[in-house]
């Protein structure tokens, strides 16, 4: 049975479970940044503001727009494409890059990689250095509630991420959306995106066959240890949407030697694994005998300047997914829908060589009907 965009049957997890966020997944516990109580500075007294509402409808007070906003969360990229990166005073780094200055949105942003580095403890989202973090000067520090207690000691303009566990993973995407809309003073870029949004993605639903089984899929977040997409996941909630089975129809997490039961006839690699892992899965004894291996029916997920989650990228995982799950009834139309996304939301024609990047040509040219991504003599730029 086919789901519509709002027709998801996917249950949420409690509120204290936790959450995987777009491609990869967040082991790392988030304690009180207690330092931040012992500092001697603190931001200055806060004449009054506006309010906007939080995803869950509580009251969050800010003195206007954000105009040099400290971003903890793993939210920069849509908060970018509402307002770009003039206002944006700070974001977390790994190694030397933030998550701006690295993949497709480098090309939209060029000057990403000037951007002050958030202060953090290690290569993690959780605040760190108080004194850094004052110096930013910062008019709306986005983080979630429980990583933000050490800001909120300092008397921080905290603007807390959370997400409703009683919604479902598409509307409280929109909320976040519309929360750093808010915080931005950007509500008609949101609601043009938005609208959008619900076109393609019913667009993409519209062409998925109503016949015949539904391709059983299996998402890796990580190969060593196995971590899988389980049923309350973003992942599961899309497949659902273009007709296919999660194969993991619990909340637990299979392990290694459970796969060859499990039998998925597709198998899709988070854009987070290590390089070269379509070869690598392919290569592996441990799932020789699968039958998307023996198929090769094994992708890299194709990793945009999102990760492919929000309102511009998540219709183009969508049409991916179609297009892999049913290679014989779609026509190539995914490299074409990612040139164009990008040219209507950002006025950039990506290149050929940023497509191909983004599709992860190289490694799914040795995937069953991967070709179908790559460039044609009638595309092909300079």
């Amino acid at each position: 049975m086919r789901r519509g965009l709002r027709g998801e049957s996917i249950e949420e997890p409690p509120a204290n479970r936790r959450r995987l966020g777009g491609a990869s997944l967040c082991f790392c516990v988030c304690l009180p940044c207690f330092l931040y109580a012992l500092i001697g500075p603190s931001v200055a007294p806060r004449k009054a503001g506006s309010s906007i509402a939080s995803i869950a409808g509580a009251p969050i007070m800010l003195d206007g727009p954000a105009r040099r906003a400290v971003i903890y969360a793993p939210v920069a990229w849509h908060y970018a494409t509402l307002d770009g990166i003039e206002h944006i005073a700070g974001l977390p780094v790994e190694g030397e890059t933030n998550e701006l200055s690295r993949r497709l949105l480098r090309f939209v942003f060029p000057d990403a990689s000037r951007l002050a580095h958030a202060p953090t403890r290690g290569e993690s989202a959780i605040p760190g250095d108080p004194e850094a973090f004052l110096a930013l000067h910062a008019d709306a520090a986005l983080s979630w509630s429980w990583m933000a207690s050490g800001l909120r000691a300092l008397g921080a303009p905290v603007v807390p991420l959370d997400a409703d566990p009683a919604r479902t993973n598409a509307t409280n995407m929109e909320e976040t959306w519309r929360l750093l809309a808010d915080v931005s003073r950007q509500r008609p870029r949101f609601d043009e995106l938005a609208r959008r949004y619900r076109r393609e993605m019913n667009e993409v639903i519209a062409t998925v066959p109503l016949s015949g089984a539904p391709p059983r899929v299996a998402y890796f977040y990580q190969l060593e240890p196995v971590v899988l997409a389980v049923s309350w996941t973003r992942i599961a909630s899309l497949l659902e949407m273009v007709g296919a089975q999660n194969i993991v129809r619990t909340e637990r997490f299979p392990q290694k030697e459970e796969l060859m039961a499990l039998a998925p006839d597709v198998v899709v690699l988070s854009g987070f694994i290590e390089s070269d892992a379509v070869a690598s899965f392919l290569a592996d004894p441990a799932f020789r005998c699968l039958p998307a291996v023996r198929t090769r029916r094994v992708y890299r997920e194709p990793m945009g300047g999102a990760r492919m989650e929000g309102l511009l990228e998540e219709p183009l995982m969508l049409q991916w997914l179609v297009e892999i799950l049913y290679p014989e009834k779609m026509a190539p139309k995914m490299r074409e829908k990612f040139s164009r996304a990008y040219e209507e939301a950002f006025g950039v024609a990506l290149s050929e060589a940023a497509l191909d990047e983004a599709l992860s040509l190289e490694e799914n040219a040795r995937a069953r009907d991967g070709e179908r991504f790559a460039r044609t003599p009638e595309n092909e730029r300079r």
